[in-house]
């Protein structure tokens, strides 16, 4: 059975959407979904310090339009180095903070907590390994604070650890979508999802945003 990480109905091995909520488990399943692509959380790697990269420049164009929007976990900030790439992440949107009965506001930024699952990442990500690196802690970190605050895609350069031998096919049977950025901006492009329902950003108390369901867009 397949746990769903958005809304934790269990669902068939053969499932291409959850059942009851219906987030995708297979590339097909976005065809199926009502949900769109809506909050990025983005890897070190993909931090676009010199803007030489044409793909995170154009989902970085998106965000700035309003249809996506772009988050890193606070692990990113521990393991930076170069000065140039520090201030460019802090110019990021830090993942919004987990809702906390009496102490957040209604409609206010913070998020119902997904579910925390570093064990279950740790057995996709690193299978053998029996000691981890501190740069492999800091791998299923990035991942489990997106899974846990409800992001929609992880975007990535790093291959060996989240994409190769089967590990981005293993994390999307279980609804984590792991992408290298040319493979999300060509997903975005693709003709069933060219005209898109995109959530538009509005301003909340504390710098945080939240979506709204009524704006619509066009990848170009």
């Amino acid at each position: 059975m397949l746990a769903c990480v958005k809304c934790g109905c269990e669902n068939a091995d053969t499932a291409r959407t959850c059942a009851s909520c219906t987030w995708p488990f297979s590339i097909e399943g976005w065809r199926q979904t009502s949900f769109k692509i809506q909050r990025l959380t983005i890897d070190t790697g993909c931090v676009n310090a010199k803007r030489q990269d044409p793909d995170l420049n154009k989902l970085e164009t998106w965000a700035a339009q309003g249809w996506l929007r772009i988050e890193r976990a606070s692990v990113l900030l521990k393991e930076l180095r170069g000065e140039k790439r520090r201030n460019k992440a802090k110019e990021i949107d830090p993942h919004p903070g987990l809702f906390t009965l009496g102490v957040s506001m209604l409609g206010g930024g913070d998020v119902l907590a997904g579910p925390d699952i570093p064990a279950t990442l740790k057995g996709i990500l690193f299978p053998t390994v029996r000691n981890l690196t501190k740069r492999q802690e800091n791998d299923i970190e990035h991942l489990r604070a997106h899974v846990q605050v409800g992001g929609d895609v992880f975007v990535t350069k790093n291959t060996s650890d989240f994409i190769k031998n089967g590990k981005q096919q293993q994390l999307a049977r279980i609804g984590i979508w792991v992408f290298q950025p040319t493979e999300l901006v060509s997903l975005l492009r693709r003709p069933h999802k060219r005209t898109i329902q995109y959530a538009r950003l509005r301003n909340q108390k504390r710098g945080h945003s939240s979506f709204t369901r009524h704006d619509h867009a066009v990848c170009q």
